[in-house]
């Protein structure tokens, strides 16, 4: 029977295990020192070699012909060759995932500790995942582990260091294995294939390396998979043959996304994430590949092209395409976009609509008014002091400060009290309406606030709703897409918004969401920027009449 890729080419000495130079280089010196520690702590994530660096080591420790200034084990004595076929005496493997209770730890452990090696110089003990030892355990197993006989040699592996007892912890040599670089694991699966004699484009293996995810033994069973499917064909491996097995994380879908960004091209990019959903695409992985590619182009962006490797993996059709993108971006919209996708990732998690999360980025990046290509220096007066920021700026800051004539006297923002609206002035005169629609827009934000009581993605649906009218206590709410209707008229949810809305306004109201056009919805966004500017110029009139200035 055959054996996977990560078995059969597992590292039988240090120099064959891939990254972890600054783990191997102290254990190196300690062999060849011979100051070897009683415990060890291997801890980092899965995949990436802490058990095999474990077995190696033991088999360093005890090997029989290995000469006194060498670290390397022979591979070739009795000793060696018992613990590579799992047959040692003296080398005890315990898996502490399967092996949790006090009892089984007094059994494998406390009572072996008590016998001299079999022929070997150390009895050596490798405890797998010991964070899930129980509590009981762990206080059985910490005065052997604190004082063990000098012939006895712990190493202590885990995937999840914070779980276990500080009084273990202190008592080990703590090592903390990393992820594995990409062109690393991509050699070492290089080497793989030659060995197997196939034939395989470097390309799929940068891009099997890529999706490993830093993980060598994650890349090793990928390889496995697409040999076992594809080898037999006698033919080189390529990117499209592997497209099936191992999809190439929508790349062209990412592509056409941030094409829908440069364009501001709401419609495309709403498109793109949809169609992805009824792909039966996993949003959460998706947005992970959308980050790393965002990644990509930044590094194109600062000029590290070339020595990071950021490319590995992609076709040539893809590469040509990122690197056109890249120039039509300035750096600063360019890292707005990245932070947007990232801060979206736990947000879909959480999502009832999982799409919704990166809709609402899509939306809200291609509204930006930030004009990223064109930020001019800030300009000075004739005293040569900085005019006052643009009321894209101006408009963040939360307060103001004015000098009165009798000395000084800061005006600080604020908490608003809300009048609230009766329900005559939503039954009468149009002055009446509008006094009233212009009460709800005032209130909106704090509206938007408590909303997350109700639902995660509630706020983010409100964000882009617009209060469009009032009548008989029926407040008509607007919105851009159908889908986000669906969501305001679920009976749970559009209940608790008439609740928070009625108590923010003193009386009973209605919600009743529509439909707006595309015109209507920039009509909307234009009125909200004129009454801003508004408000900036009569905030620029009494900084000029009090002689104050914005602060935060």
């Amino acid at each position: 029977m055959s054996q996977a890729f990560y078995r059969k080419y597992r590292p039988q000495n240090f120099s064959e295990i891939v990254g972890q130079n600054h783990i191997k280089t102290t254990l190196q010196n300690e062999i060849l020192t011979e100051q070897i520690s009683h415990a060890y702590l291997f801890t980092g994530p899965h995949g990436i070699g802490k058990t095999s660096l474990a077995r190696i080591m033991a088999k360093s420790l005890n090997c029989i012909k290995r000469k006194k200034n060498e670290f390397e084990p022979c591979n070739q004595c009795e000793s060696c060759k018992n613990i590579t076929a799992g047959k040692s005496l003296d080398l005890i493997e315990i898996d502490a995932a399967t092996h949790t209770q006090v009892d089984k730890v007094r059994e494998n452990i406390i009572e072996n500790v008590r016998f001299v090696p079999h022929n070997s110089k150390y009895k050596i003990f490798i405890i797998d995942e010991v964070h899930m030892l129980s509590t009981a355990a762990f206080n059985a197993l910490l005065k052997t582990l604190e004082e063990p006989p000098e012939y006895v040699v712990f190493i202590l592996c885990t995937t999840e260091a914070h779980k276990l007892p500080e009084t273990i912890i202190s008592r080990c040599q703590r090592f903390d294995f990393k992820k594995v670089p990409v062109e690393q694991i991509a050699q070492k699966l290089g080497k793989i294939v030659n060995q197997e004699k196939i034939n395989i484009d470097d390309k799929v293996l940068n891009m099997i390396a890529w999706r490993s995810g830093g993980f060598v033994r994650d890349a090793e069973s990928l390889l496995s998979q697409v040999v076992s499917l594809l080898a037999n064909n006698k033919k080189l491996i390529s990117l499209e043959d592997i497209e099936p097995i191992l999809p190439r994380s929508n790349l062209e879908s990412i592509a056409n996304l941030i094409n829908a960004l440069i364009n501001n091209d709401i419609k495309m990019g709403v498109e793109t994430i949809n169609k992805l959903v009824s792909d039966g695409v996993d949003l959460e992985r998706f947005n992970l590949d959308l980050i790393d590619y965002l990644r990509k182009m930044v590094l194109i962006k600062i000029g590290l092209r070339n020595r990071d490797y950021n490319l590995m993996g992609l076709s040539e059709k893809i590469e040509a395409e990122i690197i056109a993108q890249t120039e039509k971006l300035e750096m600063p919209k360019l890292t707005k976009i990245l932070e947007k996708f990232i801060a979206q990732q736990n947000a879909i998690k959480n999502a009832e609509i999982p799409q919704l999360p990166l809709e609402i980025a899509v939306i809200e990046l291609c509204n930006s008014s930030d004009n990223f290509s064109n930020i001019d220096p800030p300009s000075l007066n004739k005293d040569g002091i900085k005019n006052r920021p643009d009321q894209t700026t101006a408009s963040k800051f939360q307060g103001h400060e004015k000098q009165s004539k009798d000395g000084k006297q800061n005006l600080k923002k604020q908490k608003p009290n809300y009048s609230g609206i009766n329900n005559s002035d939503t039954n009468n005169n149009g002055d009446n309406k509008n006094e009233a629609l212009k009460k709800i827009k005032q209130i909106w934000p704090e509206f938007i606030k408590q909303a997350q009581q109700i639902n995660n993605s509630l706020p983010l649906i409100l964000k882009l709703a617009h209060p469009v009218g009032i009548d008989n206590n029926i407040l008509k709410i607007g919105f851009e897409f159908e889908i986000h209707i669906k969501r305001m008229k679920d009976k749970k949810i559009l209940n608790a918004a008439e609740k928070i809305l009625g108590e923010l306004l003193h009386t009973n109201i209605n919600i009743k969401p529509i439909l707006l056009s595309t015109k209507e919805i920039a009509e909307l966004k234009r009125n909200q920027e004129d009454t801003q500017t508004q408000n900036d110029v009569q905030i620029d009139k009494i900084l000029q009449t009090f002689g104050g200035k914005i602060i935060e």
